[in-house]
């Protein structure tokens, strides 16, 4: 991919050497919101910026809320669909999902979002790439585990499940890394094949809906 600066076609190794470039992009990096940046507000500091973009909502609602979805992605297609969105910024529609997860841990903290789920699932594939395969089955047992409880009778099958995760990567993929993934650790240590029995007997109870369909 090249780019155009002055008339001339510049490849993207020389568009960190020029200082509109540069200017550009530091002020879109600032611009921009991402989950980090939120975490560093107070929670004060959040609802005041989500009442300026026309949510007015307070910690009470939220909670409310909390009680109707299982992620804060969710709560916040509630607020879209419910309120008129008044953008100060560029980049002020991503504040409004993103806030919506960072409350979750903050006001909901007796109950695991998916987004939780899914931070844990990626800290799994993390240890794996590093060549931590126990280490990566420790994470993701507790993954199961979370996985587990968010079953439902309408919910019992890996495709509804996915339709309300919206993980970075599919349940029905993961799924499949996990059973491999606890039986190579298993090569060195015979307690991740028992855990792998384990897995395999509650994977067929929880899904019942999916075994049956298969």
């Amino acid at each position: 991919m090249r780019d155009r600066i002055g008339g001339k076609t510049k490849h993207p190794s020389d568009l960190f050497n020029d200082p509109n470039f540069r200017e550009k992009l530091l002020k879109r990096i600032e611009e921009e919101w991402n989950i980090e940046k939120i975490e560093s507000m107070s929670t004060d500091e959040i609802f005041a910026k989500l009442n300026r973009l026309g949510i007015p909502v307070t910690p009470d609602d939220y909670r409310a809320a909390a009680q109707r979805h299982e992620s804060g992605e969710r709560l916040s297609e509630e607020w879209r669909a419910k309120y008129t969105l008044h953008p100060e910024g560029r980049y002020d529609e991503d504040f409004v999902w993103m806030a919506a997860i960072v409350l979750w841990k903050r006001l909901v903290p007796d109950r695991i979002s998916f987004e939780q789920i899914d931070d844990l699932m990626q800290e799994g594939y993390k240890r794996l790439q590093s060549g931590q395969t126990a280490a990566a089955c420790d994470a993701w047992w507790q993954v199961w585990k979370l996985i587990r409880d968010k079953v439902t009778p309408e919910r019992n099958t890996l495709q509804a499940l996915d339709r309300d995760f919206l993980g970075m990567q599919s349940v029905f993929n993961w799924c499949q890394d996990f059973e491999m993934e606890l039986r190579n650790a298993g090569r060195d240590d015979p307690t991740y094949h028992r855990i792998c029995i384990s897995y395999c007997q509650e994977f067929l109870v929880a899904f019942s809906d999916e075994v049956l369909r298969k």
